[in-house]
């Protein structure tokens, strides 16, 4: 069956540009840096990590708890407690959200 093998010259350079295309695009990136750093401190590591623009939180989730930070100040302005295994955390509106607890057995 002579002359069924596949081609891989047109491959090299299709997959060259692709390459290339990619790299650029990577590089030119939608302009995100770094504004602020923070240091929450604590003995366990965090999961996910919320920001509610409107309302300036950042909530952490922590394990068994959700740290609430001031966006602008970094400072903690709030803790919701008791619960375990807590992933995401979803803000609908002020003062309104969702948290998901993995370990809670409710």
């Amino acid at each position: 069956m002579a002359g069924k093998g596949i081609n891989f010259r047109g491959w090299i350079p299709a997959s060259l540009v692709l390459t290339l295309a990619a790299a650029a695009l990577a590089a030119a990136g939608p302009g995100y840096k770094v504004v602020n750093t923070y240091k929450v401190g604590g003995d366990c590591g965090w999961d996910y990590l919320t920001a509610d623009a409107a309302a300036r939180r950042l909530y952490i989730s922590r394990a068994t708890h959700v740290i609430v930070l001031d966006l602008d100040s970094g400072k903690s302005v709030g803790d919701i407690a008791d619960t375990p295994g807590v992933h995401g955390i979803a803000s609908r509106r002020a003062g309104t959200g969702f948290i998901s607890n993995g370990r809670e057995a409710q």
